[in-house]
């Protein structure tokens, strides 16, 4: 285990309207603001979204499961907004529901919103982390500067 400690900064309440992308949004907003890193959290609704919900075999590297939800699906979110080469990243994962089906998983693309998305992104100052790729496990995760 890796930990860094540091403080909350700014608070950002976000309202994302309709036919807009959610991770560009977010992505857009953590540029303008210089966020370099954040927790996030949304709810709202989604009118489609790629999104993986587990590797095929748990075993590394992972091979995705990619899922489309499409149509309007309620939405719960968390992630959180770190840099990766100098460029915002976000790590969101969500649940996503429609009458009596629910998935989850890590919002990839396409996130669409349907009607509105309302996100509180609250920022931590301190020690740096940044998001870049571990070779041992295939995949990027945190790293604590």
């Amino acid at each position: 285990m890796e930990y860094s400690c540091g403080s909350i900064g700014r608070c950002f309440f976000v309202r994302l309207d309709h036919n807009e992308d959610i991770l560009e949004e977010l992505k857009k907003l953590a540029a303008r603001e210089n966020i370099r890193q954040a927790w996030i959290c949304c709810l709202g609704a989604v009118k489609k979204a790629e999104i993986v919900t587990g590797p095929q075999e748990t075993r590394i590297p992972p091979d995705p499961m990619w899922h489309s939800v499409f149509e309007g699906h309620e939405l719960v979110g968390i992630g959180n907004i770190t840099f990766k080469d100098d460029e915002p990243a976000i790590h969101l994962h969500g649940s996503f529901g429609r009458a009596d089906k629910t998935r989850i998983g890590c919002l990839r693309k396409d996130a669409e919103v349907f009607l509105t998305v309302e996100c509180m992104v609250i920022e931590f100052s301190g020690p740096e982390i940044k998001r870049a790729h571990n070779s041992d496990l295939d995949i990027d995760t945190l790293r604590f500067i």
